[in-house]
């Protein structure tokens, strides 16, 4: 069975750019915030998700953002730049090398060839 992967890798200013957009989609209270830098979470070699800092213009903001709310941000950034996201690839965002990595993996599965 063929199977593929694709890597697109994020620096940590498109990542700020993503979450800042996903979050003020979230709600109303982010609207205001303009996010200056985002930090790794990790257990061990497994990333869970990312630690966002911003502003508000007056006061610091923070928030977290779990694994899979950022896999959406990023994934919502390749949409909006008309990057190609296969539908049926399984997604999962890797923190490698000091750079956050969005991994496309797909299977290909065929149908058994008959005599």
């Amino acid at each position: 069975m063929p199977s593929e992967e694709r890597y697109i890798t994020f620096s940590d200013v498109e990542v700020a750019a993503a979450a800042q957009r996903f979050v003020r989609q979230r709600g109303e209270k982010m609207l205001g915030v303009t996010v200056r830098h985002v930090k790794p979470i990790a257990n061990g070699d497994a990333l869970d998700g990312v630690h966002v800092v911003g502003n508000n213009g007056i006061e610091r903001v923070t928030l977290d953002l779990g694994l899979a709310e950022l896999t959406a941000a990023l994934l919502s950034d390749c949409f909006s730049k008309k990057i190609p996201i296969p539908r049926n690839a399984d997604k999962q965002v890797q923190f490698t090398r000091g750079q956050f990595v969005l991994v496309l993996s797909i299977s290909n599965e065929t149908a058994p060839a008959t005599a």
